[in-house]
Parts: C-alpha cells; structure tokens; sequence
C-alpha cells in the first residue's frame, strides 16, 4: 500500500513539474505568434519599418520579460491583431503602441546593451 502511494505521489509530482516546465514555453510561443502578426500589420500599414519580423520578435520576447514590459507588449499585439484596416490600427493601438515603445526606451536607455535594444525605434 504504500509502495502505491509513492507511486502515485510521485506520478502526480512529475506531471505537475511538467505542467509547469511547459506552461512558460507555451507563453513563449503564443508571445512570438501574437507579435509576429502584428509586426506584419505595423509593417503593412507603415507605422514602423521592422524589416526582419522573425528577429525582431525573437529579441522582443526575451527583451519584454527583462525590461518588465510584457503587459505593454501583449497588450500592443492584442490590439494590432483585433484590427481589420491600417487606419484602425493607427487610430484604435497608438495609445497601446506608444506605451510599450516608451517601455522599451525607458529600459533601453539604462540598459543600451540589453537584448532588443538594438530593435528599440
């Protein structure tokens, strides 16, 4: 009997752990998804030239998490992606836009060297 309850103990420890290990890689993914099609958008309507979506995004997800501007940044791609026009994009995401631009400059100009802030406009 107790042989049987370490074993299920133990079992519901592993897949605990790896709900946890995988629950972050999941953010990860959705983050760089969310943020590759609004990098497209912001690309297609002008508002920034990001030539490289792909790169950009990659040093975005790991920059966002540094410089504790994930808020900003998801709540920029949310709003970008829920557009259907560039002029929405422009009128209904400039205040998400600039909120997390001035997140990123904030961290960028104490921080010049710090991942993404090469990609910071």
């Amino acid at each position: 009997m107790t042989q049987g309850r370490f074993t299920l103990t133990f079992s519901l420890f592993l897949t605990l752990a790896a709900l946890a290990i995988s629950a972050p890689g999941c953010d990860i993914i959705s983050a760089t998804e969310d943020c590759q099609a609004a990098c497209e958008q912001i690309n297609t309507c002008g508002i920034a030239s990001l030539p490289d979506c792909t790169a950009y995004c990659a040093a975005m997800v790991s920059a966002t998490a540094q410089a504790s501007c994930t808020t900003a940044f998801s709540e920029q791609n949310e709003c970008v992606a829920k557009q259907e026009t560039c002029d929405t994009v422009e009128s209904g995401c400039r205040d998400k836009l600039d909120a997390f631009n001035a997140c990123m400059v904030t961290y960028c100009l104490e921080n010049p060297d710090a991942t993404g802030c090469d990609q910071v406009q």
